[in-house]
Protein backbone atom coordinates (compact mmCIF):
# COMPACT_ATOMS: atom_id res chain seq x y z
CA UNK A 1 0.00 0.00 0.00
CA UNK A 2 0.99 3.35 -0.37
CA UNK A 3 1.26 5.88 2.65
CA UNK A 4 -1.37 8.62 3.03
CA UNK A 5 -0.30 10.25 6.65
CA UNK A 6 1.79 10.22 9.52
CA UNK A 7 1.39 10.81 13.16
CA UNK A 8 3.44 10.79 16.02
CA UNK A 9 2.19 7.38 16.88
CA UNK A 10 0.52 5.51 13.71
CA UNK A 11 0.73 5.96 10.22
CA UNK A 12 -2.17 5.37 7.60
CA UNK A 13 -1.80 3.27 4.35
CA UNK A 14 -4.25 3.09 1.35
CA UNK A 15 -4.95 -0.29 0.14
CA UNK A 16 -7.75 0.13 -1.83
CA UNK A 17 -9.64 3.65 -2.81
CA UNK A 18 -12.18 2.53 -0.11
CA UNK A 19 -9.70 0.35 2.66
CA UNK A 20 -7.15 1.57 4.61
CA UNK A 21 -4.68 0.64 7.37
CA UNK A 22 -3.13 1.85 10.36
CA UNK A 23 0.39 0.94 11.57
CA UNK A 24 0.88 2.08 15.33
CA UNK A 25 4.45 3.39 15.76
CA UNK A 26 6.11 -0.12 17.63
CA UNK A 27 4.37 -2.26 14.79
CA UNK A 28 6.63 -0.40 12.18
CA UNK A 29 9.85 -1.73 12.65
CA UNK A 30 12.15 -3.85 15.65
CA UNK A 31 14.73 -1.12 15.97
CA UNK A 32 14.42 1.46 18.52
CA UNK A 33 16.46 4.16 16.91
CA UNK A 34 14.04 3.28 13.82
CA UNK A 35 11.29 4.05 15.70
CA UNK A 36 12.41 7.19 17.60
CA UNK A 37 12.83 8.61 13.95
CA UNK A 38 9.47 7.27 12.81
CA UNK A 39 7.90 10.64 11.04
CA UNK A 40 11.14 11.14 9.46
CA UNK A 41 11.30 7.33 8.16
CA UNK A 42 7.92 7.54 6.66
CA UNK A 43 6.60 10.14 4.07
CA UNK A 44 3.17 10.07 2.40
CA UNK A 45 3.48 8.34 -0.61
CA UNK A 46 5.89 6.17 0.44
CA UNK A 47 4.89 2.32 -0.62
CA UNK A 48 5.38 -0.01 1.97
CA UNK A 49 4.36 -4.21 2.56
CA UNK A 50 2.61 -5.27 5.72
CA UNK A 51 0.83 -8.01 7.15
CA UNK A 52 -2.75 -7.94 8.29
CA UNK A 53 -3.21 -8.23 12.13
CA UNK A 54 -6.73 -7.49 13.09
CA UNK A 55 -9.44 -6.95 10.49
CA UNK A 56 -12.19 -4.16 11.22
CA UNK A 57 -14.50 -4.83 8.99
CA UNK A 58 -17.35 -2.21 9.50
CA UNK A 59 -14.83 0.47 9.82
CA UNK A 60 -13.14 -1.46 6.19
CA UNK A 61 -9.99 -0.54 7.68
CA UNK A 62 -7.25 -2.80 8.92
CA UNK A 63 -4.37 -2.84 11.59
CA UNK A 64 -1.30 -3.63 9.96
CA UNK A 65 2.75 -4.46 10.91
CA UNK A 66 5.33 -3.57 8.97
CA UNK A 67 7.53 -6.07 11.00
CA UNK A 68 7.90 -9.86 9.86
CA UNK A 69 6.75 -12.32 13.20
CA UNK A 70 8.80 -12.99 15.76
CA UNK A 71 11.35 -10.65 15.12
CA UNK A 72 11.32 -8.84 18.71
CA UNK A 73 8.52 -6.49 18.06
CA UNK A 74 4.96 -6.27 19.62
CA UNK A 75 4.34 -8.96 17.04
CA UNK A 76 0.55 -8.27 16.71
CA UNK A 77 -0.11 -5.42 19.41
CA UNK A 78 -3.94 -5.02 18.22
CA UNK A 79 -4.63 -8.77 17.62
CA UNK A 80 -5.07 -11.59 20.13
CA UNK A 81 -1.33 -12.11 20.59
CA UNK A 82 -0.02 -13.01 24.09
CA UNK A 83 2.81 -12.09 25.25
CA UNK A 84 4.41 -15.11 28.08
CA UNK A 85 7.47 -14.24 30.33
CA UNK A 86 10.98 -14.23 29.01
CA UNK A 87 9.54 -12.53 25.90
CA UNK A 88 11.52 -9.41 24.70
CA UNK A 89 9.40 -7.02 22.99
CA UNK A 90 9.43 -3.17 21.49
CA UNK A 91 7.99 -0.85 24.26
CA UNK A 92 7.64 3.11 24.65
CA UNK A 93 7.55 4.82 28.30
CA UNK A 94 4.20 5.67 28.61
CA UNK A 95 4.91 7.03 32.07
CA UNK A 96 7.29 7.25 35.09
CA UNK A 97 6.15 7.05 38.62
CA UNK A 98 8.21 6.21 42.14
CA UNK A 99 6.92 2.56 41.28
CA UNK A 100 8.67 2.38 37.69
CA UNK A 101 7.50 2.94 34.52
CA UNK A 102 4.06 2.44 32.65
CA UNK A 103 5.10 0.94 29.07
CA UNK A 104 2.92 0.48 26.08
CA UNK A 105 3.92 -2.34 24.16
CA UNK A 106 1.34 -1.62 21.11
CA UNK A 107 -2.17 -0.02 20.48
CA UNK A 108 -4.00 0.35 23.90
CA UNK A 109 -1.48 -2.53 24.84
CA UNK A 110 0.31 -1.36 28.10
CA UNK A 111 2.45 -3.17 31.09
CA UNK A 112 4.61 -2.12 33.94
CA UNK A 113 8.44 -2.69 35.29
CA UNK A 114 8.73 -1.99 38.51
CA UNK A 115 11.76 0.06 39.89
CA UNK A 116 13.58 -2.92 41.37
CA UNK A 117 13.47 -4.35 37.84
CA UNK A 118 15.25 -1.78 36.04
CA UNK A 119 19.05 -2.60 36.91
CA UNK A 120 20.57 -5.90 38.09
CA UNK A 121 22.42 -3.53 41.19
CA UNK A 122 21.40 -1.26 43.47
CA UNK A 123 21.63 3.09 41.62
CA UNK A 124 20.78 5.83 43.90
CA UNK A 125 18.11 6.95 41.23
CA UNK A 126 17.20 4.00 39.23
CA UNK A 127 14.73 6.50 36.82
CA UNK A 128 17.29 9.31 36.18
CA UNK A 129 17.77 10.15 32.28
CA UNK A 130 14.19 7.88 31.82
CA UNK A 131 12.19 10.09 29.14
CA UNK A 132 8.47 9.33 28.29
CA UNK A 133 8.44 8.80 24.75
CA UNK A 134 11.15 6.91 24.74
CA UNK A 135 12.00 3.39 23.24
Amino acid sequence: GLVQEVAEDHMWVALSPVVRGRVHVLDAADDPLRLARFAEDFKAGQGVTARVLQVQAKKHQLDLSLVAPGSGSTAGSTGDYQHKAGDLVMGRVAGLSGAGLKVQLGHRRYGRIAVTDLYDAWVPNALEGVKEGAF
